[in-house]
């Protein structure tokens, strides 16, 4: 079965998230959005870089972990669109829904208000609603 987003390859996990013209342009946009272009393209040595680099709970790598989940859930719903329906999204609208899914994400987590919270929010272009100062957040675990 050929690949149902460039239609030029047989269809593998390999394939669909790294090696595809179309998931190319939309991981090669995500990573620069995360700052983070020096990311393999293979599952098992993404899937290692992730767990190892985005291991804390920092505000930079929750934003990657957000990003790379949704990534990898609208290149696979937009396979399985493709494979089911004749419609066919270009790969810039994809992203466009993969970065505005990501916007409505970050704005629903609980964030401290700190200089890196807020370089994020300018980044993405967005304001958080749930902003807690971290003595707040202190009293709030305890």
């Amino acid at each position: 079965m050929r690949c149902s987003l460039c239609n030029s390859c047989l269809d593998s996990h390999t394939h669909l998230f790294f090696n595809c013209n179309y998931a190319e342009r939309i991981w090669s946009a995500l990573k620069r959005k995360i700052f983070a272009t020096d990311l393999p393209l293979n599952w098992e040595d993404l899937v290692n870089a992730m767990a190892t680099r985005f291991k804390n709970r920092n505000i930079r790598s929750v934003v990657s972990k957000i990003v790379f989940g949704a990534g990898v859930y609208y290149i696979w719903q937009e396979r399985k669109k493709r494979h089911f329906t004749s419609e066919k999204r270009p790969a810039e609208d994809l992203l466009e829904t993969i970065l505005e899914s990501v916007k409505t994400r970050l704005m629903s987590i609980r964030v401290i208000n700190s200089p890196h919270v807020n370089n994020v929010a300018k980044e993405w272009d967005i304001k958080f609603h749930n902003v807690h100062s971290s003595k707040t957040m202190l009293n709030t675990v305890q």
